[in-house]
């Protein structure tokens, strides 16, 4: 199986000494400082950032795309014991960047317009700025969400 490079996404885990309902009680008695919590089900939840910059998202949006977000999952590791799993998920732009990279190289490759530079240079120059600016505001984000789990 093709495994991504690491350096794509966000994993951390944080091992609390507190039973799994302690813990999401308290996530929701919290109050989440430049973020949003959604719970998704019992035991998941997605914290979005409520600031995104370059993330397709824009007032009025129909909600295509979630902007910066990290996934949250509990796991109960023993009865007085719960892990809280904090990961990113794949970007929906870079598939968009990748798709256009496609389109780029078949014009190349079918005598269109497009110089061999540009379809050379267009996606890891793309990666490189878009997914420098998601793992900083990514890594802001999980700083915030790991507050929340400090002990007072």
């Amino acid at each position: 199986m093709l495994k991504l490079p690491q350096q794509l996404f966000i994993s951390k885990k944080i091992t609390l000494d507190l039973t799994k309902e302690s813990v999401d009680q308290m996530i929701w008695q919290s109050t989440p400082q430049g973020f949003k919590i959604k719970q998704l089900d019992a035991n998941r939840y997605t914290f979005l950032s409520n600031l995104s910059i370059g993330t397709l998202t824009m007032q009025g949006n129909p909600g295509f795309f979630e902007g910066i977000s990290l996934q949250g999952e509990l796991i109960a590791v023993s009865e007085n014991s719960t892990t809280v799993r904090l990961y990113t998920k794949w970007r929906h732009e870079l598939s968009l960047v990748t798709g256009i990279w496609l389109v780029m190289l078949v014009a190349h490759l079918v005598g269109g317009d497009v110089p061999l530079n540009d379809v050379l240079s267009f996606l890891p120059g793309a990666l490189l700025v878009l997914g420098t600016a998601y793992r900083v505001q990514e890594q802001a984000l999980l700083k915030r969400i790991e507050r929340l789990f400090e002990k007072p």
